[in-house]
């Protein structure tokens, strides 16, 4: 099981100060692409799911690395969530892969999210192919599971002015929680050349030059 893409954020960061270089695109695609399937950024820990049914071992739970050490609590309920029975469901011929974020509880300090580990969907790899966003929230759908919330068809523009105006989170439990920030996929979705990963970016509250806590 491949580890999920790094995801640029949208600008440049300077060397000596780290802050980024506001306008001086971290690819030159991010500058070219004017539309953009937007979700909100959850703050957590990777999770990448596996599930091959024609294998001896079927279901493969890891972190974003394969040594990576997930808490007790979020393994006890990934485990108990992601059973055959229910990735049945998916019916794919060779593998599917979810990736998703583990988040709440004492995971990243998350427990303004909620109160417990959980899960929340925000990609899928399936038999060769990335899905599409409207697809992930379907394959969220027929697992009962959730997926992170999505902020709608954007300009880059757009996507930016979420985070400049400091966004409440839509998946918290804490009304007040601010979204740690937005991700965005290229609509339709298009592919970097080097590599077959979609062209996604990625933008943190804590990346704009006014921002803090």
């Amino acid at each position: 099981m491949f580890e999920y893409p790094k995801i640029n954020t949208l600008w440049k960061r300077d060397n000596a100060t780290h802050q980024v270089i506001v306008g001086d695109y971290s690819c030159p695609e991010f500058g070219a692409i004017e539309k953009w399937n937007v979700t909100e950024k959850v703050d957590g820990t990777n999770i990448r799911i596996s599930f091959r049914p024609k294998e001896l071992e079927q279901i493969k739970i890891l972190g974003r690395t394969d040594n990576a050490q997930l808490h007790p609590k979020l393994l006890e309920h990934l485990l108990s969530t992601f059973t055959s029975e229910r990735l049945s469901r998916l019916e794919p011929e060779t593998e599917v892969i979810l990736f998703g974020e583990g988040f709440g509880g004492k995971i990243q300090g998350g427990g303004r999210y909620r109160k417990e580990p959980s899960f929340t969907l925000f990609d899928v790899w399936i038999d060769g192919w990335w899905l599409e966003f409207f697809n992930v929230m379907d394959i969220a759908q027929k697992l009962g599971i959730s997926h992170v919330p999505y902020l709608g068809e954007l300009t880059r523009l757009q996507a930016i002015d979420i985070v400049a105006l400091r966004r409440k989170s839509r998946i918290a439990a804490d009304p007040t929680l601010i979204m740690e920030g937005v991700v965005a996929t290229s609509r339709p979705m298009m592919l970097f050349r080097n590599g077959g990963v979609p062209i996604r970016w990625k933008l943190k509250v804590r990346d704009l030059p006014h921002a803090g806590d």
